[in-house]
């Protein structure tokens, strides 16, 4: 064998041998077809941030209702390295007749998703409802994940300019500006009584932060207290979404964006409620 065959063979030898880098990060973002092996498809759009991933879908329950009943949900979860986990809570009315009267009734409960993503970017594994752990079905998305490119930064590119006389200002207590400062700096307190609505009568603000003024039935805020207090005991903080995991049978409240206090899927359905009546609640 001459020299040239002899480097042929070798090259291809090594290509063969050589590892496949797995994707840093893959991209699940878009419209989505999700099939189970229960003959179930949820439908639906990804929003992705990162490693994060949010979203909303929908899915037709055939056993909801006479005529069965469409369902729409909320998408909280993660995507990182080849691991893909995500919550889905869903939430709907519905109404069963029978030979005397109709009855209209509300559905909410959640559905866990993990899964793995392939070299080639098909996404599939097991879900289940989360207050249900041991009955699982097998799920795939449609279509492929995309690996994102790993973001480069580049070294020595000189940040933008201040705008002077604001980045510079020292705020005194009170957030009043010194008066040898510049003038840009207002007090924390301004505007204050513009973003606190009053509540009508027989309601309170909910509270779920220091600046959550949703108006609530008094019962409502001592949940809330309730939930904040307990949120530490509600954790898993070896599960999928780091220290934010619920435990099986809670999801996030989201009551506001980025409130991970772990509650049931039925508070969480109240807290949507709650928000959507805030605004008629307030004088």
């Amino acid at each position: 064998m001459n020299l040239k065959a002899s480097l042929a063979s070798f090259l291809a030898a090594l290509s063969l041998s050589a590892p496949v880098l797995a994707c840093e990060q893959w991209e699940v973002a878009g419209t989505f077809k999700l099939h189970q092996s229960n003959r179930l498809t949820v439908t639906g759009a990804f929003q992705q941030d990162g490693g994060t991933l949010t979203g909303d879908a929908r899915f037709f329950s055939p056993t909801l209702g006479d005529d069965g009943t469409w369902l729409d949900g909320k998408i909280t979860g993660t995507a990182t390295g080849e691991r893909i986990a995500f919550d889905i809570s869903w939430y709907g009315d519905y109404v069963e007749c029978n030979e005397i009267e109709c009855v209209g009734s509300g559905y909410a409960s959640g559905g866990r998703y993990e899964g793995q993503i392939s070299q080639e970017g098909e996404v599939s594994g097991l879900a289940w409802e989360i207050r249900r752990p041991d009955d699982k079905v097998s799920w795939r998305l449609e279509g492929p994940a995309r690996c994102t490119p790993k973001k480069v930064t580049r070294l020595g590119k000189k940040p933008p300019p201040k705008k002077p006389g604001v980045a510079d200002t020292v705020r005194e207590p009170g957030g009043v500006a010194p008066p040898d400062r510049s003038g840009a700096v207002v007090s924390d307190q301004a505007g204050l009584s513009d973003v606190r609505p009053r509540c009508k009568s027989g309601f309170v603000w909910r509270e779920a932060k220091p600046d959550d003024y949703v108006c609530v039935p008094p019962a409502s805020r001592s949940r809330v207290s309730k939930e904040n207090a307990e949120a530490a005991s509600r954790r898993d903080p070896d599960g999928a979404y780091g220290p934010n995991t619920c435990i099986n049978g809670y999801v996030w409240r989201e009551a506001f964006d980025g409130d991970v206090v772990c509650v049931t899927p039925e508070v969480r359905a109240l807290v949507k409620e709650e928000n959507r009546l805030g605004p008629s609640r307030t004088e």
